[in-house]
């Protein structure tokens, strides 16, 4: 059997306030059942953290950076990256359009992918037409061009007309689809 030990401090006071109090303090109440009695306790929430991912986290970026140093395409720096642009408007724009669609869909990409491959139907559309609409973003040009160095002089990038006119309208359509949906659901239909 796997023992688990827990440092922690007995509390007196109980309730719904004290219990909030505790957690402001960056604590967590607990409760340990089982014996004669109930423990009530509280713990600093830092000691219940799993701090084994983070090494992870530290290995993909050191691999990353070894990788670029080794292959000579580590640049320091936000300037020219592959891939990104430095139009932030747009960027913050097309992802609250991902968010928003996200939302009303019912959950994120992940979520997404695992339901279609349990058989959800729903799903299998959402991936597949995330799928279509990359490749017609791309093949349309629809898709933000990256920052590039030309000659010493950076040429910002970011997304062409068409790609700005995508985005506003489907920020256009996936709000108006909300409200429709909203009013629905405040009328005892379906949500």
């Amino acid at each position: 059997m796997k023992k688990i030990e827990i440092v922690g401090y007995q509390r007196a006071n109980l309730g719904r306030t004290e219990s909030q109090a505790i957690r402001a303090e960056g604590n967590v109440p607990g409760v340990l059942y089982g014996g004669d009695d109930q423990v009530h306790f509280y713990a600093p929430a830092i000691l219940f953290r799993d701090f084994h991912l983070v090494s992870g986290a530290i290995a993909l970026v050191l691999g990353a950076l070894a990788a670029n140093l080794i292959l000579g395409q580590f640049k320091p720096g936000w300037t020219a990256m592959p891939i990104a642009h430095s139009a932030s408007v747009w960027t913050f724009l097309a992802m609250t359009l991902a968010g928003l669609a996200y939302t009303l869909s019912g959950g994120c990409p992940g979520r997404h992918l695992f339901l279609s491959g349990e058989g959800n139907e729903d799903s299998v559309v959402f991936v597949l037409g995330l799928i279509a609409g990359a490749a017609l973003a791309h093949n349309f040009a629809l898709a933000a061009a990256p920052d590039q160095m030309v000659e010493g002089v950076l040429k910002v990038g970011g997304p062409a007309l068409y790609g700005k006119i995508a985005v506003v309208v489907g920020l256009a359509y996936c709000i108006a689809l909300g409200f429709v949906a909203r009013g629905k659901r405040a009328e005892g239909g379906q949500s």
